[in-house]
């Protein structure tokens, strides 16, 4: 297999394609044929050296990939060799072949394509947990989304819609307001620019 390696804490150019052998799936494991990984910020902070979680250097990271299932480890179930899956890592994800546990990937809908299918995991977890749970999101309540043109951002107008809660986006700049009101309207949430004086920055305002 190939693999994408951040040798030392740099510009991109400290990233170097290495080869290794193919890994074996573990009981409970499936393997991987990567199409596509996704690329975070963690995974760009982690290059510069500024990501405390990231493994020590040199290593590969990568926290979400999609592709297909080419072997299965023992007493693995729920998966069939050549399935559509998208997955997520604990780093290693920069390979174009990986195992992971099974509870960890996810068949992927027909339409879905790999590209989509890696940059899922990552961004709707985020949001998902961090409305949710981190956020205490309930039914009835009011949220402020900030970089609303961002991917972590545009999923979150998906959450307040389920809770029927009322949803508000701040956008930093006026060319973002393309991107959130576009996020917003696959949302179906209805936009309106507030005055300065109700919102910070520049907002962008909806309500499920």
């Amino acid at each position: 297999m190939r693999q994408v390696w951040i040798t030392k804490a740099g510009a991109p150019k400290v990233l170097q394609v290495r080869e290794a052998s193919d890994p074996t799936p573990k009981p409970g494991e499936l393997r991987i044929r990567v199409r596509a990984s996704g690329i975070n910020f963690a995974d760009l902070m982690a290059r510069v050296g500024l990501y405390p979680d990231a493994p020590k250097l040199p290593c590969v990271v990568g926290y979400e990939v999609s592709g297909v299932v080419d072997a299965l480890g023992e007493q693995t179930t729920g998966f069939s060799i050549g399935d559509r899956v998208l997955a997520m890592c604990h780093f290693g994800g920069y390979s174009d072949v990986v195992t992971l546990p099974s509870s960890q990937a996810l068949k992927m809908p027909e339409r879905m394509s790999f590209e989509q299918g890696a940059a899922f995991p990552v961004v709707y977890l985020t949001a998902y947990n961090t409305m949710l749970f981190t956020g205490h999101l309930r039914r009835g309540s009011s949220v402020l989304i900030l970089s609303a043109a961002g991917g972590v951002a545009w999923r979150r107008f998906r959450s307040p819609r389920r809770e029927s809660a009322r949803s508000s986006a701040a956008r930093p700049f006026p060319s973002t307001h393309f991107y959130a009101s576009r996020a917003a309207n696959t949302c179906s949430t209805r936009l309106e620019i507030l005055p300065s004086k109700r919102a910070p920055s520049s907002a962008i305002a909806g309500s499920t």
